[in-house]
């Protein structure tokens, strides 16, 4: 199993500066993880990120589909709630817009795997250790922001 970082945040410290890391075990590599998040973005039309557009749709400054991407944005919209329910990352409708940042790390994590069924990434205690991130910290695969919009 590869142990990696997924960065809920700002990350880069541009901006609010407020994020943290998730530790995360998988059965893929580094780089199949984030080439399962952009593939998922391209199949579905959702993103959770800012910055760079992996769904292969035409974005203006707020594009609907994106999910807690502008400051201060901790809710999902109705539309993106409906689509993740759609491509079966969320399940029933007890997912709560209005409080979802109790929810965003499962939510991603799920939407991830979209990809490739066979992937296994699961959240886990967190370790003192090297492991290498998902998204952020300048790397030239996935050099993006997740969740940025859930902080005050």
């Amino acid at each position: 199993m590869n142990k990696m970082y997924l960065v809920i945040g700002d990350w880069s410290q541009d901006g609010h500066n407020q994020s943290y890391k998730v530790l995360c075990e998988s059965n893929k590599t580094l780089v199949e993880v984030q080439e399962a998040y952009k593939q998922s973005c391209k199949n579905t039309g959702v993103s959770f990120n800012h910055g760079e557009d992996y769904t292969d749709l035409v974005l203006n400054h707020k594009h609907t589909n994106q999910v807690c991407t502008e400051y201060e944005e901790n809710t999902i919209s109705e539309e993106n709630k409906k689509l993740l329910i759609e491509y079966g990352v969320v399940f029933d409708n007890s997912l709560d817009a209005e409080d979802f940042q109790e929810d965003f790390e499962s939510v991603l994590l799920q939407f991830i795997r979209l990809a490739d069924p066979s992937m296994v990434l699961n959240s886990m205690p967190k370790e003192k250790d090297i492991i290498p991130y998902i998204n952020g910290y300048w790397d030239d695969t996935l050099n993006v922001q997740f969740g940025y919009g859930l902080f005050d």
